[in-house]
């Protein structure tokens, strides 16, 4: 069967996250729905080893909610409308939808393209939800 998964590229590299869509339904159709589209790509300055980009503007309610984050994970912050990847131990700042993981293949290459994004903020992040 088809899976789903969320399509990201930056520093000119593709990077794919399963998509968590029984736990996360509601926010993962709302990304989808919003269609590929490209966010400024910053180093968040209050958690470490994490990076985020401001989807199109669109409420999600808390679903699947996840406090402790694990490197990998992708969710989503409904207060800000943007999209967190950790890619190291962080110490989390509130309660997130966890929507999808970083595949375990693509995963070395994410963590060593998400340590060079806090000297090069503001570089381009493309979205998508893909099935392949």
């Amino acid at each position: 069967g088809t899976m789903k998964k969320l399509k990201i590229q930056f520093n000119a590299k593709t990077f794919y996250a399963r998509l968590l869509t029984e736990q996360a339904p509601q926010t993962i159709a709302r990304i989808e729905a919003c269609g590929p589209f490209d966010s400024l790509l910053v180093a968040a300055k209050m958690c470490d080893h994490e990076i985020q980009w401001h989807t199109p503007m669109f409420y999600a309610p808390l679903e699947n909610p996840v406090f402790d984050q694990k490197p990998g994970n992708v969710i989503y912050y409904p207060q800000r409308q943007c999209i967190c990847v950790f890619y190291g131990e962080t110490v989390p700042v509130n309660y997130c939808n966890l929507i999808a993981e970083i595949l375990p293949e693509d995963l070395p290459g994410f963590f060593q393209e998400a340590q060079t994004v806090w000297s090069r903020q503001g570089g381009l992040v493309h979205t998508q939800v893909v099935e392949e």
